[in-house]
């Protein structure tokens, strides 16, 4: 263990910006322990309120309609690196200019965006893209349109997630999401004990409660000294800083636009192949091994802006010694992840009471599908701090290519394995070239390719 000794002075350190990072971190593990173990309730209390059948349904449901949260065009991504640099600079005029004109930019589009999926969602069959059964049909049609409505809704209202990250307030950001998941809780809870199974209802428990809590939240925070001179505002917002978002945002949608072909089809393929039931089964496996993914993300999460801060400012010395930190916790965290495959089976039998059977070998794909994530999650985000994302693009695309038949067939013959399989090579790719990238960059002798 004494590689891992180092890992103290990630959260302790004189620098200023590895304080308030420390700060963050530190709000952010025990908001997100509330979370998890929010989280872990809400499963069999949904599974419990409808069927794991429908439970499978109604994950491939929100999978689709999250889609819609890749028509961002990066507006959140060109933000967050836009106000970092400009508060960096000390320009807090733009800085609020930049806000005002993200959350005017991201109204219209999802408002447009809205309307265009209410309007297709009315003329598909649901039951016959996902193979069900065609008396779900009206179900489905109403609770697809519900969902779009809240998920538009949100989105606007979630800007001030990505704002409080920019100016490097991370834990309030995962204040707000912790409360939202404590009152969609509270409100299945009552519904099971007061409703018959509905999807419908479930999405007003969803999309709809977290959605509120959001923007009551937004309208507080902006009220706060440290954001009151960022407020939005009609009077700033400038499209001419639309060129400007979109420039350094549309590399940050582009990289999550192929992510979304690799990932988002998952659960349509599972689902697809195997059955809904066979989507529950992954999901709850994810959801389990995530936790090594979520823990990973909270102490990143504060870097990513520090790291627009530093490389700005070209403290190439504080990005370097913060990457070994990071590496090393990562690192910490496979050997975490094993841990929590040796006792996974104790685990499932206990949190879902034999509703849900999750085999070992899927448990152990899944697994090392999410342990593959954490070192190159580590690089990705000190890269994405210096706004240099065309290796990640370039890995990505070509993985995407492949995604969808590969997925299918890999799904067809081998089943989740095969689906983990895929996403364990591609980031066993993306730690060779990114690890190789953020050295340069750390080091300030990035040229060519690697520097853009």
């Amino acid at each position: 263990m004494r590689q891992f000794i180092g890992l103290r002075s990630v959260l302790k350190s004189d620098n200023k910006r590895t304080k308030l990072a420390q700060k963050n971190v530190i709000s952010s593990l025990l908001l997100k322990v509330i979370s998890i173990i929010v989280s872990f309730e809400i499963v069999p209390i949904t599974i419990g309120y409808i069927s794991s059948e429908q439970y499978g349904i109604w994950i491939t449901i929100s999978s689709i309609v999250a889609w819609l949260s890749y028509f961002d065009i990066g507006f959140g991504g060109g933000l967050r690196y836009r106000f970092a640099e400009s508060k960096a600079k000390q320009n807090y005029t733009l800085a609020k200019s930049y806000v005002s004109t993200t959350y005017a930019l991201i109204a219209l589009s999802f408002s447009l965006l809205g309307a265009f999926a209410l309007i297709a969602n009315h003329y598909l069959d649901w039951c016959v893209i996902l193979n069900l059964s065609a008396s779900l049909k009206i179900t489905l049609r109403t609770t697809f349109a519900l969902f779009i409505i809240c998920f538009c809704s949100n989105f606007v209202f979630q800007t001030i997630f990505t704002v409080l990250e920019a100016d490097q307030m991370s834990a309030k950001a995962d204040l707000i999401k912790t409360l939202g998941n404590i009152f969609t809780l509270i409100v299945i809870i009552i519904l099971s004990y007061t409703t018959e199974g509905n999807l419908k209802y479930l999405v007003f428990a969803f999309s709809f409660v977290p959605s509120l809590v959001t923007f009551i939240a937004s309208i507080y925070f902006f009220h706060t000294k440290e954001l009151k001179i960022f407020s939005p505002s009609l009077r700033s917002i400038d499209f001419s800083l639309t060129k400007n978002i979109l420039g350094m945002g549309i590399k940050y949608f582009a990289i999550t636009s192929v992510m979304f072909i690799i990932f988002q089809f998952i659960n349509i393929i599972i689902t697809r192949e195997l059955g809904p039931e066979n989507a529950t089964v992954y999901n709850v496996a994810y959801r389990y091994y995530n936790l090594l993914l979520m823990t990973s993300l909270i102490i990143l999460t504060p870097f990513w802006s520090a790291s627009t801060e530093a490389f700005v400012q070209k403290d190439f010395k504080w990005l370097s010694d913060t990457l070994r930190k990071l590496e090393k916790l990562e690192l910490l965290l496979i050997i975490v992840g094993f841990i929590m495959f040796s006792f996974s089976n104790v685990f499932f039998s206990l949190w879902l009471g034999g509703k849900v059977y999750v085999p070992v070998i899927i448990s152990f794909f899944v697994f090392v599908q999410n342990a593959c994530q954490l070192l190159p999650q580590c690089y990705m985000y000190i890269i994405n701090g210096t706004g240099k994302l065309k290796i990640q693009l370039i890995v990505y695309s070509l993985f995407a290519i492949l995604a969808v038949p590969s997925l299918i067939y890999l799904c067809k013959w081998f089943g989740i394995p095969g689906i983990s399989s895929f996403i364990i090579v591609l980031f066993v790719s993306m730690t060779f070239f990114c690890r190789k990238q953020v050295k340069l960059l750390t080091r300030g002798k990035a040229k060519g390719i690697w520097n853009k």
